[in-house]
């Protein structure tokens, strides 16, 4: 809710989408998909993306003795011009401005240190304003 003065309560018109990555088309497993946090969030734009932490799949919690390597998938509305891995909630480990509708790429994050716990998610932002948001993948990165 925004003010549109000091007494009248206005809202915004951007609405968002809510995706969830489900084995099928049904009430169960739709619940499955969100309760297992494989879901993700767009600003209106009907954005498509998945990425994944040594083959986890987004909303896993995993212990591996690998270093973390993330495969990202965006598919697009308008041009990307900005996708961005973060580590732990706000550190920046990989950007890239890719120009282009639909992205993939590989990330391998080897700045990690044994004994830690790590969450990865990533943000795409196209030209347009449009913005998708994964949810995080948790790794206990063990030696």
């Amino acid at each position: 809710i925004g003010l549109t003065n000091t007494s009248t309560p206005g809202f915004y018109a951007r609405m968002g989408l809510t995706g969830v990555f489900a084995q099928e088309l049904t009430r169960d497993a739709i619940w499955d998909a969100i309760l297992k946090r494989r879901t993700y969030g767009t600003t209106g734009a009907r954005i498509l993306g998945l990425f994944t932490v040594n083959g986890h799949i987004m909303g896993e919690e995993f212990t591996d003795s690998t270093v973390p390597t993330l495969d990202v998938t965006l598919y697009g509305t308008d041009n990307f011009a900005e996708v961005s891995v973060f580590r732990n909630g706000d550190q920046l480990v990989h950007s890239l401005a890719p120009q282009k509708k639909s992205v993939s790429f590989t990330f391998t994050d080897s700045s990690v240190l044994p004994g830690s716990v790590y969450s990865y998610y990533v943000r795409g932002t196209q030209n347009d304003g449009h913005i998708i948001w994964l949810s995080p993948v948790w790794m206990n990165y063990t030696i």
